[in-house]
C-alpha cells in the first residue's frame, strides 16, 4: 500500500507570490457528472479574494483570467 500527504496551502509560499497568506475560507466541491461547469466567481475591490483552485480527480479545461490589468487577462 502507498500513502501520499502533501501540504495543500502554505502561508508562506502564497506569500512570496503576493497573496495574503491568512486563510479566512475553504471550499470542497464535487460534481457527480462528467462535464460539469462548476461556477465562475470574479469579485471586484473591496470585496476581492485570492482563489486557489485544484482538482483531485479529472481534469479543470476552462480557465478565463478576467483581471484587466493582468498579462493573461481574457485568457
Amino acid at each position: 500500500m502507498i500513502a501520499v500527504t502533501c501540504a495543500s496551502l502554505v502561508p508562506r509560499e502564497l506569500q512570496q507570490h503576493g497573496l495574503n497568506g491568512d486563510l479566512l475560507q475553504s471550499n470542497v466541491g464535487f460534481s457527480h457528472q462528467k462535464g460539469t461547469l462548476r461556477a465562475l466567481h470574479f469579485q471586484k475591490t473591496p470585496f476581492a479574494e485570492a482563489k486557489i483552485v485544484r482538482s483531485t480527480r479529472g481534469s479543470m479545461d476552462v480557465i478565463v483570467d478576467l483581471r484587466t490589468d493582468s498579462p493573461t487577462s481574457h485568457r
